[in-house]
């Protein structure tokens, strides 16, 4: 997020496996964060572009294409607790 000073988000589309990490990545797509776009209109765009990148990896998966695996120490967030959000709006700006 623009919070953590990233430029950009990456949406990845993965082939599930039996534990965490343990599938593939069929797709990947990189989404520019615009320093002055509100977040919601950048979730707004996370949700248009994955809803892409799903139907191109059910696409994909049909092919049966294995995929690339998980590199290690991929980056994870949890959704945001209210002190993420304070920090957010004194840092950053506008949610909508």
């Amino acid at each position: 997020s623009r919070l953590n000073g990233e430029r950009e988000l990456t949406l990845t589309a993965p082939r599930m496996g039996a534990a965490i990490d343990e599938g593939h990545v069929l797709l990947e797509r990189k989404l520019a964060i615009s320093g002055d776009e509100p977040l919601h209109d950048t979730m707004i765009r996370c949700k248009v572009e994955s809803a892409a990148l799903a139907v191109d990896a059910i696409a994909l998966c049909l092919t049966g294409a294995p995929g690339t695996p998980v590199a290690p120490g991929g980056a994870y967030r949890s959704f945001p607790k209210r002190p993420d959000v304070a920090r957010y709006r004194a840092t950053v700006g506008r949610i909508l």
